[in-house]
């Protein structure tokens, strides 16, 4: 059962906050306020966020919306990040065993 049908028109609540440790942008610097958008009351997890407003807002999911393919796109392509990172230590650790292993020790103190 989906949740979200296609072509459907859904609603949600935001909330449009400003931490409490953003407050000295509101007198000093404005240009540069530091607004949180949630889509839930931020209030619940931490007394810091100082609710502004709460609007809702409406959009439309296109008829062919599909939700699974950006998220295989989105995991496929960490995946490769993930293999490009594994490959690079094991190269690594490889060039420091054949470097370790190049060495000669006799044993004997020069």
């Amino acid at each position: 059962m989906k949740s979200n049908p296609a072509g459907k028109t859904l609603t949600s609540t935001i909330y449009l906050a400003l931490g409490a440790s953003h407050i000295g942008y509101l007198t000093n610097e404005p240009e540069q306020r530091m607004l949180s958008v949630f889509t839930h009351d931020p209030r619940k997890h931490s007394p810091d966020w100082i609710v502004l407003e709460t609007r809702e807002v409406s959009y439309t999911l296109p008829a062919d919306f599909d939700p699974i393919a950006p998220q295989v796109a989105a995991l496929q392509a960490k995946k490769a990040q993930i293999t490009a990172e594994f490959s690079k230590a094991v190269a690594d650790l490889n060039r420091q065993l054949s470097e370790l292993q190049a060495i000669e020790y006799s044993g004997e103190a020069q």
